[in-house]
């Protein structure tokens, strides 16, 4: 009987940045949002996002090798700006407009414009269900959407130049092996096509072949491979079974990430 084995949890904690309703309508809508959990998985490349404190911003951090099988999945983390600093979601970084005078003291003037929260892009139409390679999105606030050509790859909203709400649906590959979970945000194992072999470090995993349906997730949807330690990134757990009487050991992800709210 497969035992499971749940990793350290880690502090889970909402990151929300408002995205503008969107509607010809004269009714009111309520605020859309788009959502990270601290400490949970999140697909890399990715950029850093805005928090409702001007002084702190959200962003996807690998983890270390010994975590992790997966090189494309890191974990969300909150960040601090520098004194002095703010985070500007259009510039995805802290900035400030102090400046050191000639006897070496720091001047702040008053902010002359407000920082840009982060906000919808006007241009456009049907949001992120009608996402297409090239197509214009919402930079600030859209999440990863799937491609609809390749289920091997996955649709990442980047800023278009000279903007500063729109951006383009740009085609991401997904890592060998994997297939992108739109629910999930993050690229998880294809167990309809996996190789024979899993990519799992030694030498706590068996050489020999393991068959996917005694090596699968019970539930959930499997995102890679536990260390020796039975740990796995996120808020996935480890779930170990056998195979052929040696264990076989994987990362499993069971949280729908809600896309909004």
């Amino acid at each position: 009987m497969a035992r499971v084995f749940v990793a350290v949890c880690l502090l889970a904690a909402v990151a929300m940045a408002q995205e503008d309703s969107k509607s010809g309508s004269s009714e009111e809508q309520s605020p859309k949002y788009w959502r990270a959990i601290l400490g949970d998985i999140c697909q890399l490349p990715s950029f850093p996002r805005a928090t409702g404190d001007p002084n702190r911003y959200v962003e996807c951090v690998r983890q270390a090798a010994d975590v992790t099988d997966r090189k494309d999945l890191g974990i969300w983390l909150l960040r601090e700006c520098l004194p002095g600093y703010e985070f500007v979601a259009s510039a995805r970084r802290c900035k400030t407009n102090c400046q050191t005078t000639t006897t070496q003291q720091q001047y702040c003037p008053q902010q002359q414009e407000v920082v840009q929260q982060p906000q919808s892009c006007p241009l456009v139409q049907g949001g992120v269900q009608n996402a297409a390679y090239q197509g214009i999105c919402s930079w600030m606030v859209d999440p990863l959407a799937k491609d609809p050509e390749s289920c091997t790859h996955f649709l990442q909203c980047q800023p278009a130049p000279n903007n500063l709400y729109c951006g383009r649906w740009q085609r991401m590959p997904c890592a060998p092996a994997t297939i992108f979970d739109e629910q999930a945000q993050v690229c998880v194992w294809d167990t309809s096509s996996q190789p024979a072999s899993l990519p799992t470090p030694a030498p706590y995993v068996p050489t020999q072949a393991q068959q996917n349906s005694q090596c699968g997730c019970t539930g959930g949807v499997q995102i890679g491979s536990c260390n020796q330690n039975y740990q796995c990134p996120g808020q996935s757990v480890c779930q170990v079974g056998q195979q052929n009487g040696n264990q076989c050991m994987v990362c499993c992800y069971f949280r729908k990430k809600a896309k909004r709210a």
